[in-house]
């Protein structure tokens, strides 16, 4: 590569490979590139721009972090899963440009490392450690994308090395990130977290299955110390189940709660059943999982997917009714233990979407939404699931029905004689075979009109007739059958009631919807309106 100027009888012209230039404009080049990875937050609301919507970041252009300053950096993690995250691509092209990006603090303050069978190097990693001085740390612990189908049974102790490395630095992590497929393979939030963590904003450890194992452990125990992961600034949480029970039990029972419990705004558990083998495993239930998460004031997302909890300890007796209030609330692949347990031994309100799916539901037991605006989603329930008793308290916005055999005209009976839900919006019904387009149109009769109804998927009930097409599309703004994608984006048409001093009126107004209905308010992009 070479650098040129304009022909110019009052300049020198020169030209020559860009590894000429002195090191003081390497280093101005490479700190400007950074910026396409690298921005600032204030240390008062230590978070990634990504947890705090609407929070204002701007580019680092620095080349060593004070500590006493109120900006810190944090890295945009796009480009973690490519060939050459950031500053690699620098790092690998010369020795000149390696040595330059090592002056450079701030350039690795962001660990990208690979525990598959092409494992990155320890050597790499206490370089890396060295060189980002006492700069905050965001650490990714991950494996290649196509390894995650493959059988692996050394990689527990490759991340028990990583962990070895990294667990002395956990103090100045902002983020950490593990995402490997045994639950064996992740880090204990008891033995291996033995000092306060007053950066962490997110602790995010992903597995793809429960091998069995505790974290950290070697067949199936702790070696207990008094290790207490204290991060009072955490707001993003995702974990194993079993880390997530054993850390809750150990010590005393509520201690982590009284850290985190004011700022933490998204859990996330996945991934656990309980081992008759280990004993920490027995003594968490169903009643201690809704404990924990009442009286958390900043919570506004809640997902639990394949966990299982013992249902009840060794006498223990039942504490009555939590109550939990979310804004987004995640469901899936839960025992019917689990489920009742949300459902009938807590009032559960969530705000603006709730996500069933593949859950052992019982017929009486319902979600209510405490928003009328609200957006749920209910995939693939059991064809004995009654979804028809679930829509009777139901006072939602918007319904995206997906692969439940059990929707049919007695479901839509629901509607048609209970004019319930009264606020809906929107109705997606896709892959639902045991419906008629007959029942359909009662439906709407019964409500009057609908802004949006899309019937979608490869398994669907007879066509309707043209007579029967013409008349949902009186009836609504927008009807689609058998539209493929299962979010698009599409033209909606709807009145806004606007108030003059002449008095009141109707506008109708014309919009693109982006992305699924449930989250209008957000996505709208207002494209005409006539007068």
């Amino acid at each position: 590569m070479s650098l040129s100027g304009p022909d110019d009888q009052n300049a020198l012209i020169s030209s020559g490979p860009i590894d000429a230039l002195p090191v003081e404009i390497l280093t101005k080049i490479f700190v400007e590139l950074s910026q396409n990875y690298i921005k600032t937050v204030c240390k008062e609301h230590n978070s990634h721009p990504a947890d705090r919507p609407g929070y204002q970041v701007s580019s680092c252009r620095c080349l060593n972090w004070d500590p006493h300053s109120e900006q810190i950096p944090v890295w945009d993690n796009t480009d973690v899963c490519t060939r050459y995250p950031f500053p690699s691509a620098l790092w690998d092209v010369s020795n000149r440009w390696r040595t330059i990006t090592e002056t450079i603090p701030s350039f690795w303050t962001r660990l990208v490392i690979f525990v598959d069978s092409n494992p990155t190097p320890l050597s790499w990693i206490a370089r890396a450690l060295a060189l980002s001085a006492e700069h905050p740390l965001q650490v990714n612990v991950i494996r290649r994308e196509h390894t995650y189908s493959c059988s692996d049974p050394d990689e527990r102790d490759r991340c028990r090395a990583v962990i070895a490395l990294l667990s002395p630095h956990f103090h100045r992590c902002q983020r950490i990130h593990f995402d490997v497929i045994h639950s064996s393979s992740l880090p204990s939030l008891i033995t291996d977290f033995g000092r306060p963590c007053p950066l962490l904003h997110s602790l995010q450890l992903v597995c793809r299955e429960d091998d069995g194992d505790a974290p950290g452990a070697t067949n199936g125990s702790h070696s207990r110390n008094e290790g207490v992961l204290i991060s009072p600034a955490l707001r993003v949480l995702e974990i194993d189940g079993r880390n997530f029970a054993h850390r809750c039990r150990h010590g005393l029972q509520w201690d982590w709660k009284k850290i985190i419990h004011s700022t933490l705004t998204s859990i996330s558990i996945s991934n656990f059943t309980p081992s008759v083998s280990i004993t920490e495993d027995l003594l968490f239930s169903n009643q201690d999982l809704l404990q924990f998460l009442q009286g958390m004031p900043a919570l506004k997302s809640l997902s639990l997917s394949n966990v299982e909890f013992v249902a009840k300890r060794e006498g223990e007796e039942w504490a009555g009714f939590v109550s939990l209030e979310v804004s987004h609330m995640v469901l899936k692949d839960l025992k019917r233990s689990v489920f009742s347990s949300i459902a009938s031994g807590a009032m559960v309100m969530y705000g603006d979407s709730l996500q069933i799916e593949r859950c052992e539901v019982s017929n009486f037991e319902v979600i209510s939404p405490r928003s009328p605006s609200s957006y749920t989603i209910l995939v693939d329930l059991d064809k004995g699931v009654n979804i028809g008793t679930h829509l009777l308290g139901w006072a939602g916005a918007s319904l995206r029905v997906e692969r439940c055999p059990s929707f049919n005209d007695d479901t839509l009976k629901i509607f048609a004689q209970h004019g319930c839900p009264p606020e809906l919006l929107s109705l997606e019904i896709c892959d639902c075979p045991n419906f008629t387009a007959k029942g359909l149109i009662r439906a709407v009769e019964k409500l009057g009109w609908m802004p949006l109804l899309r019937v979608s998927g490869q398994m669907l009930p007879e066509k309707p007739t043209a007579e029967q097409i013409l008349w949902l599309e009186k009836h609504t703004w927008e009807f689609d059958w058998n539209v493929r994608q299962s979010h698009m984006a599409c033209r909606v048409k709807f009145f806004l009631l606007v108030t003059r001093q002449s008095g009141t009126e109707l506008v109708p107004v014309s919009c693109f919807v982006r992305d699924h209905p449930g989250s209008w308010r957000d996505t709208l992009s207002l494209h005409k309106i006539h007068s």
